[in-house]
């Protein structure tokens, strides 16, 4: 029963159903296809809700990485280099209104001082 928290920027999409999947760092216990998922944002805060009433499921889960290669971005699903029609997808899949704000939030997050990112986790998918 893996509890996921969502930063404010996604309560819509996910109560909208435009966004179905979250991508994390691998857990000590990692999420597995048939887990129930609970979505909450602001855990460990003040105010702190679940973002649907309902836990949902998981439906698949993918392995990702996320790269920067000189200022170009690479994404790997499963094995499988995204092409730029399909990173551009992924954003939008994901809460983001195109590619460059997707890798924005990355480098932010995730990223080293330079801004470059070299990420693996996985994909989490529900319905």
């Amino acid at each position: 029963m893996p509890l996921l928290n969502f930063k404010k920027q996604f309560v819509d999409p996910i109560r909208q159903g435009t966004k179905h999947h979250t991508i994390r760092a691998m857990r000590k216990i990692p999420v597995k296809k048939g887990d129930k998922l609970y979505l909450y944002c602001g855990c460990r805060q003040k105010g702190a809700f679940r973002i649907l009433p309902e836990p949902q499921t998981c439906t698949v889960v993918e392995e990702i990485k996320i790269r920067s290669l000189v200022g170009d971005v690479e994404i790997v699903i499963d094995g499988w280099k995204l092409s730029e029609d399909e990173m551009q997808r992924l954003a939008r899949a994901d809460g983001f209104e195109n590619l460059s704000l997707f890798y924005h939030f990355w480098q932010v997050n995730h990223g080293d001082p330079q801004g470059h990112v070299d990420f693996t986790g996985q994909i989490i998918h529900w319905r």
